[in-house]
């Protein structure tokens, strides 16, 4: 599953390759944009228009949970929320595996983006999942090298 997944483009990537994928995203303009683009290229995804705060095990519980860009877009009022939710929807021994950013620096104090600190990260999401790796990412695109880690984290059970 793909939260806050745009127009879908690591979403199809991963259907191509075969993989069962969820994509969710709140945007209307997204989700259609998506739905377009998957009909021209004859693959499966399942797309969910809806906000990921509501939903529901109805949906589905998923093997790997995807995270790029949605985490830094929600308010860090919100971020607890957001990583019970993650818990709440992954399976037993689910991964939740992704790049977070920015971690050093952000161009509007305002966000979004918003900062994403390290240590705060860690002590939130090790309530919920076990860290098994939490590194400076090698694969950021040039604009975002030395502002992004990469997690990877499964579910306590």
């Amino acid at each position: 599953m793909i939260p806050g997944a745009g127009k879908g483009h690591d979403a199809i990537y991963l259907s191509k390759s075969g993989h069962s994928v969820t994509a969710v995203d709140i945007s209307n303009e997204a989700t259609d944009y998506l739905s377009k683009k998957i009909d021209s290229l004859n693959i499966k995804l399942k797309i969910i228009n809806k906000n990921i705060f509501d939903l529901k095990e109805q949906y589905g519980k998923y093997d790997i949970i995807l995270e790029y860009t949605c985490f830094c877009a929600i308010d860090p009022k919100y971020r607890e929320k957001y990583i019970s939710t993650m818990y709440r929807l992954l399976k037993d021994k689910g991964k939740f595996v992704g790049l977070l950013f920015p971690v050093n620096k952000v161009q509007n104090i305002n966000g979004p983006p918003f900062l994403v600190n390290i240590e705060e990260i860690t002590n939130s999401f090790s309530k919920y999942f076990k860290i098994v790796n939490l590194k400076k990412s090698k694969y950021s695109i040039k604009e975002r090298e030395n502002n992004e880690i990469f997690i990877e984290m499964i579910k306590n059970v």
